[in-house]
């Protein structure tokens, strides 16, 4: 279950209504009554007046992009994404997003030219694509090596980047981080040849 931390959130600005959008996976028939999305949203809008801090605005990161088509029977075939960081941010939380070949995701942080490399993110990806707690910073010029794992032993046809999830495949983190600016981006991502920081 993830929570946002105190005293952060996501800032809605001058906008008249909030749109949500959830995916359903129906692997057999379901009532109306069964589709529950479980989400809870807390809403308000009054500036805290008692709170000594000041809000700090959450943001939503996405590491992906499109990647070189995958070879069939292979047990390890991995694509790796390389992304430039721009500002300084706290990240507070991570959704990997893979279809049904996609095993696990990678994320290292890497700080003074490869001099520092730290493992952020170890994590499987099915049955665990919802956002989970995590807790690490990022600062400018720091890079972000996310390096996705696939099984294509099963295969007999090459997979390539797309929503389709019996034959395409997708490499996406998603990473929730605060402050986040209006007119400032957190990053660039790009893919990767090697999974080496150049």
């Amino acid at each position: 279950l993830f929570r946002t931390p105190n005293g952060t959130g996501f800032t809605l600005g001058d906008q008249r209504y909030l749109r949500v959008e959830v995916h359903f996976q129906i692997n057999r028939v379901c009532s109306d009554s069964m589709q529950q999305v479980g989400l809870h949203l807390l809403y308000s809008s009054i500036q805290d007046t008692n709170s000594k801090s000041v809000m700090k605005n959450l943001g939503i990161a996405e590491v992906a992009g499109f990647f070189p088509a995958l070879p069939p029977r292979v047990k390890d075939a991995t694509v790796c994404f390389r992304c430039q960081v721009e500002h300084d941010i706290e990240v507070v939380g991570f959704r990997n997003h893979g279809h049904s070949i996609a095993t696990r995701y990678e994320t290292f942080v890497v700080r003074n030219s490869s001099k520092l490399k730290q493992q952020v993110v170890n994590s499987p990806v099915q049955h665990r694509q919802f956002f989970q707690e995590a807790s690490f910073s990022l600062s400018t010029s720091d890079v972000i090596l996310l390096k996705c794992h696939y099984d294509t032993t099963k295969r007999r046809f090459s997979t390539v980047t797309g929503p389709e999830p019996k034959r395409q495949e997708m490499c996406n983190q998603y990473l929730v981080f605060y402050p986040d600016a209006v007119g400032q981006n957190w990053g660039t991502c790009s893919y990767s040849k090697t999974c080496k920081v150049k």
